[in-house]
């Protein structure tokens, strides 16, 4: 006596899917000798393994088999039925034995369409700078940061006192460069302006060097011992002329 089952479809397929399921068959109380196994589908579809399938000999352990049902793409909503039949050599008399799987064939679900992707915001316009040329023109390091095409306002001018010396005349141009210029001419300069006071500062040591030097000299000069006794004055007589 032959034993055939198939294993359950899960969820329901689309025309053109591939299905997949398990027909197990086996044989009761005798051997079956070469049984094969053969697949069908209504509507017409087709099937994978295809024709007549030799299983060998079929004894009390079951032997698996997997098969494929490819769903026609021109199927309509639906069922798809598969008869899966065994059979033996006639020597055996084991009767055929089939058994069927119904497979639910769904719509195929509607293409989604294509999602256009959000615009890119357009930049806004840049400005017309003073002289009429579109574009924007950054400031230059040492240059103002006043918006193109903003007039000018001229700033209410700070009189300086004079410089009392030369010294102090370069280090305000030095100090004004060092303000406006850019960070390595600020350096340069600062090294100018420390070189420059450092040069005044030795000279000034000079000349108090020089200055307590003619002090010390002078005050020598000026301070000379005297004769002894010459701060005494002589002693003369009543009557001397």
């Amino acid at each position: 006596m032959l034993e055939v089952s198939t294993t359950p479809v899960a969820a329901a397929a689309h025309p053109g899917d591939k299905v997949t399921l398990y027909v197990v068959v086996h044989a009761n109380k005798a051997v079956a000798h070469k049984a094969t196994l053969v697949l069908s589908a209504k509507p017409k579809a087709a099937t994978t393994p295809t024709g007549s399938y030799a299983l060998g000999d079929l004894t009390t352990t079951n032997k698996t088999v997997t098969v494929t049902v490819t769903v026609p793409k021109a199927m309509k909503p639906g069922k798809l039925v598969l008869t899966a039949k065994v059979a033996a050599a006639a020597a055996d008399k084991a009767a055929p034995r089939s058994t069927t799987r119904t497979i639910n064939v769904a719509a195929a679900p509607k293409a989604t369409p294509a999602t256009t992707p959000p615009a890119t915001p357009a930049l806004p316009a840049t400005p017309t700078g003073a002289g009429g040329a579109g574009g924007y023109t950054p400031p230059s390091p040492a240059g103002s940061i006043q918006p193109a095409g903003v007039p000018e306002v001229a700033l209410p001018q700070v009189a300086a006192g004079s410089p009392s010396s030369p010294a102090a005349t370069g280090l305000s141009g030095s100090t004004t460069a060092m303000r406006d210029g850019s960070p390595d001419a600020q350096e340069l300069t600062f090294q100018r302006v420390a070189g420059t006071q450092a040069a005044w500062l030795a000279a000034l040591l000079v000349i108090f060097s020089v200055l307590l030097t003619q002090v010390r000299l002078v005050g020598a000069r000026s301070v000379r011992p005297r004769a002894k006794g010459g701060h005494r004055r002589g002693r003369r007589g009543l009557f001397e002329g």
